[in-house]
């Protein structure tokens, strides 16, 4: 049996950025909480979001927050993140939640977050792919939009999984006759 973590290191939890003197970049001074967007953001729909949020059910304030992977110290802190996974241990990350921060969209829910460039996109999953195969661990992505054919996923990633459940464990929704 080997040891994998199911996180998604884009993730900052809100009360790191409550506290942005408790909590640093690893080998700077530079506060994890400088690495967010905090700013009301419009998702449309008549619907804002307080900061560049995701919300996987947590809620209102509980909400995580996404890296801003534009910022200069944003790839040593995701880098980091997945250093330490391997400093646990760690030999496989499943990275979940892709389309929510690529696109801010989910299929059964609609436009729930801010959707990020395919620039920002391409290069979080570049810095996860750097740093998994820097320390020989394999990366699963996870309910990405596959924009291009997959095209990033293909070239960063060692496996996905589609945005799409078996459900029952039939494959019915895909491969039987279409009910109008």
């Amino acid at each position: 049996m080997k040891f994998g973590i199911y996180y998604n290191p884009l993730w900052i939890s809100p009360e790191v950025v409550k506290n942005p003197d408790k909590y640093k970049v690893k080998g700077t001074d530079t506060p994890v909480a400088d690495l967010v967007i905090t700013e009301p953001q419009d998702i449309g729909g008549g619907k804002t979001l307080q900061g560049d949020r995701f919300d996987g059910g947590q809620g209102g304030e509980r909400a995580l927050y996404w890296l801003n992977v534009d910022h200069p110290d944003a790839e040593k802190y995701l880098k980091g993140y997945i250093d330490f996974f391997a400093e646990q241990g760690a030999s496989y990350l499943r990275v979940d939640f892709l389309s929510w921060y690529e696109s801010g969209y989910d299929k059964g829910l609609g436009q729930i977050g801010t959707g990020h460039t395919r620039e920002q996109y391409r290069k979080a999953l570049q810095w996860m792919n750097e740093a998994t195969e820097k320390n020989n661990i394999f990366l699963s992505l996870v309910m990405p939009d596959l924009n291009n054919h997959g095209e990033y996923e293909q070239k960063y990633g060692d496996m996905i999984r589609i945005d799409e459940d078996a459900f029952s464990g039939g494959w019915e929704h895909i491969s039987g006759p279409r009910q109008e």
